[in-house]
């Protein structure tokens, strides 16, 4: 929607750069000066901090900017130039638009590389999540056989054994149990400080935004995304008992906002409406995304229902102030919104239309509130 601005910006900035050099002749020179030294010093901290990127290694990077800021402050031959007899021994005129290329082109790379080795990063972190979740109720399932085993045996121990049988039997029993209670409080401490960990690297690796995550018009997280965290967070709760509270807002009457007002108007008080979701939930614990169409979701970690009772109250006062000009008129819209705490044994898709549900009851009931979730209904999972 916005290309042609851009471009025209990019065309704009292109002639701006090839002009610098014609500058009004009655400007201070030492202007110029601290510029080009500026943009020198700028360029000799991107060889500094320059690392390897896929097959470019750090070195060939560092040599590259070291160079280009060369050409800026003593005007060397461009680093991208075919030297031929004689360059040595002159100045090059500064190609600005040459170096804007690299530096953009340098950036985007930097990105892409740090986005998909955080990416990995947060899969193989995942990939331990469920890997010691799965463990974790091996384990369990595996204590309370061995409790069975102990009950049983201790059911022989009672059944009229010998004395010395019975007795030699109870120590062992007592042993045993022992040891498990032990093992237990062990796994729950290491389970405590393994659950920080993982929190203070999923809050870490939360802030590294891939483009394929967010929609478009909000620049929240999108759905995809949403499901995928809300997933990993309820692994999490298995395993840390943390809170996780989930709310759900829907705008009320966006269709007849964009009959009334048209298209363009609607999309811009969606946006607007979106930045005040970000805005409204700025924690990092906090995740928002634009479920879909006008409804938006946002998933709060670490957060006891009634803060988030709180929150999404507070946001719903918030909401109604915000507003688009359409001629001497203020377009407003308000939401009904739903929220409900995550339950043992609660499914991603369970909790969301728990939340659904709420809102729907609050649009049904007139709309500008939140209501909150009935009780979750938790299927039995399949054994085997």
């Amino acid at each position: 929607m916005f290309g042609w601005f851009k471009n025209k910006g990019e065309e704009d900035e292109s002639r701006a750069l090839a002009k610098v050099e014609e500058a009004d002749p009655d400007a201070p020179r030492d202007d110029y000066e601290t510029a080009l030294e500026t943009v020198g010093s700028m360029l000799r901290s991107i060889a500094r901090s320059a690392f390897t990127i896929e097959d470019d290694t750090a070195d060939d990077i560092q040599r590259r900017f070291d160079d280009w800021a060369q050409h800026i402050l003593i005007q060397t031959p461009p680093p991208d130039r075919t030297l031929e007899e004689g360059d040595e021994n002159r100045s090059f005129p500064r190609d600005w638009l040459a170096l804007r290329r690299v530096v953009q082109d340098h950036r985007r790379r930097e990105h892409d590389y740090v986005v998909e080795t955080v990416g990995g990063l947060r899969g193989a972190v995942w990939a331990f999540v469920d890997s010691l979740h799965r463990v974790m109720g091996m384990v369990a399932a595996s204590d309370r056989q061995v409790g069975g085993n102990l009950e049983r045996l201790k059911d022989v121990a009672r059944g009229g054994s010998p004395e010395m049988l019975r007795s030699e039997v109870m120590t062992v029993v007592r042993e045993i149990e022992t040891v498990i209670e032990d093992r237990q409080k062990k796994q729950r401490a290491q389970t405590r400080d393994l659950g920080s960990r993982i929190r203070n690297v999923s809050h870490q690796l939360q802030e590294t935004r891939s483009p394929a995550s967010l929609d478009p018009m909000t620049r929240l997280f999108n759905r995809k995304a949403l499901e995928d965290h809300l997933s990993q967070l309820i692994e999490l709760s298995d395993l840390f008992e943390q809170q996780v509270c989930v709310a759900f807002f829907d705008i009320d009457g966006m269709r007849g906002i964009n009959e009334a007002y048209g298209q363009p108007t609607g999309d811009l008080l969606l946006r607007k409406l979106a930045d005040m979701v970000a805005r409204a939930f700025p924690q990092r614990t906090d995740f928002a995304a634009r479920f879909e169409g006008d409804a938006f979701v946002v998933v709060q970690n670490e957060t006891p229902l009634k803060d988030a009772r709180r929150l999404a109250e507070r946001f719903m006062q918030q909401a109604r102030v915000v507003h688009v000009k359409r001629g001497d008129r203020e377009v407003h819209a308000t939401f009904s919104g739903g929220l409900a705490q995550l339950e043992p044994g609660e499914s991603a898709k369970g909790l969301l239309e728990r939340t659904m549900r709420a809102a729907k009851r609050a649009y049904d009931g007139g709309g500008d509130r939140v209501l909150d979730a009935g009780p979750a209904i938790i299927e039995p999972k399949e054994v085997g």
